[in-house]
């Protein structure tokens, strides 16, 4: 048998609060740094879009919210960042054939972008 574990108020509450976790423009422009990253014309045929940005900060947002915060640090993009976005990639046929994955290219990313610093 499946009980519920929320109401649809309940759900309907919660995203709200996600909404108002603040993103600082420094995290902001991780985000977008990192995404710019992922379009890199070598190894990326289509890369992330507007939407996927949005997508990464409202999942940024989602996890500040669950953690107790309200506001995103860098840490929740790192930690999102993969998982968010890598489904939206599509390599190129070179790199395909070289045994790329959208995840590496993403954890090269992570690895070469600097995260801001918290003040």
């Amino acid at each position: 048998k499946i009980t519920p574990v929320a109401t649809a108020e309940e759900v309907t509450e919660a995203a709200a609060l996600c909404k108002t976790c603040s993103v600082s423009d420094d995290v902001m422009a991780y985000m977008a740094a990192l995404c710019e990253a992922a379009r890199n014309p070598e190894k990326v045929r289509l890369g992330p879009s507007p939407r996927a940005l949005l997508a990464l900060m409202r999942c940024c947002q989602a996890l500040a919210a669950i953690r107790g915060r309200d506001y995103v640090i860098p840490g929740d993009v790192k930690e999102v960042f993969i998982t968010t976005i890598a489904h939206r990639l599509i390599l190129t046929p070179k790199a395909e054939v070289q045994n790329k994955t959208p995840e590496g290219l993403l954890q090269q990313i992570l690895e070469r972008v600097h995260a801001p610093k918290l003040r």
